[in-house]
């Protein structure tokens, strides 16, 4: 039982964290459209987010991978998480970073919510069954 907790914990944990990585990827070059400069501090601590996003996700991947009831699930969560690791290390080096950053953030999201969806059908199959 506990670890249905903590694999539905750690999709909603997931679900956020790559939320929140797309918004901030796709909102800061918006704020550098309009002008808006930033202080020394967040120049400097820009990088940082993009590696708490992925320390965040890689956590949040591998408890939900690990128990995933689909190992189609736990594969493209891992692959998206790849995309994702990718596009913030050489988010600097190369323009096409940008979009594995892009498709590993969504298809997290989408891996996650499959999970959650997965794990209630095989709950509600093993209920069923039961009775």
């Amino acid at each position: 039982m506990f670890e249905k907790i903590s694999t539905a914990k750690s999709d909603y944990l997931g679900i956020i964290s790559s939320i929140l990585c797309l918004i901030h990827c796709l909102a800061l070059p918006f704020f550098f459209l309009l002008g808006i400069q930033f202080n020394e501090y967040w120049k400097h601590n820009y990088e940082n987010f993009g590696l708490l996003f992925l320390f965040i996700s890689f956590i949040t991947v591998f408890y939900s991978a690990k128990n995933a009831n689909s190992l189609y699930v736990s594969l493209f969560m891992w692959l998206f998480f790849i995309s994702l690791a990718i596009g913030i290390l050489f988010e600097e080096n190369f323009r096409a970073a940008q979009y594995l950053l892009g498709i590993g953030s969504v298809g997290l999201v989408i891996t996650h919510i499959a999970n959650i969806r997965h794990c209630m059908l095989c709950e509600k199959c093993t209920n069923e069954n039961q009775n």
